[in-house]
């Protein structure tokens, strides 16, 4: 990284940490440069105000979520995928593909960061819908459109049957973040084993898949 961007790095690390601890409205632009160990000009030279960091903080984590194009065509290498994800891509057929994609999804959702994160766009939406309005624009919607996408490929191969597939995207995310995600932003119980992530992302995909089969 240049140097520019090594300092945009590191008031994005700040801010991220500042916020997950104390909330988007209670943090400030002076006590994120601090953090950063950076000026507070050197802050505003990178972000405008305090709504488009909280926007970098979010987009780091969504395309995180997002998988690193895990839906997208990765033959020409430029990206690095981990092994199951990359598994998945060998073969196009939706089982690997939406198994890798569901796997990485609820691992980085159910992550400490992922609760958090969750939990303060929640506590601030009604002091700051403009934070609300950026989370979903920023991080579900571009999920979703990138799964649609994948969909509607397999859709066109006659590979699956499927007649809304937004419609279809958006409930495949439904059923596999629960009945898990809510009890972890509420504090409630534990985050799941690998086992059983595994387990309901299989039944999930069983039903799935079974649902959008063509006749």
């Amino acid at each position: 990284m240049t140097r520019s961007e090594e300092k945009r790095a590191q008031i994005v690390d700040a801010a991220s940490h500042l916020f997950m601890k104390y909330g988007y409205g209670c943090v400030s632009m002076d006590a994120i440069a601090a953090d950063a160990n950076v000026s507070k000009r050197t802050v505003y030279g990178h972000f405008s105000d305090k709504s488009s960091l909280f926007i970098a903080v979010m987009n780091r984590h969504c395309a995180i979520i997002g998988g690193q194009r895990v839906l997208d065509d990765c033959d020409d290498g430029r990206v690095e995928l981990n092994d199951d994800i990359a598994a998945g891509m060998e073969d196009r057929s939706p089982r690997p593909v939406l198994t890798a994609f569901c796997n990485r999804f609820l691992r980085i959702l159910m992550s400490k960061d992922g609760v958090r994160l969750f939990r303060v766009v929640l506590s601030e939406a009604e002091r700051f819908p403009e934070l609300a309005r950026s989370f979903h624009e920023d991080g579900p919607k571009p999920l979703i459109r990138r799964l649609r996408t994948y969909l509607q490929e397999q859709c066109d191969n006659g590979v699956l049957d499927i007649p809304d597939t937004e419609r279809a995207a958006w409930r495949l995310i439904a059923m596999i973040k629960e009945p898990w995600h809510m009890r972890l932003s509420l504090g409630i119980g534990d985050v799941p084993s690998d086992e059983e992530i595994a387990n309901h992302v299989d039944d999930t995909l069983g039903f799935f898949l079974k649902a959008y089969a063509p006749d």
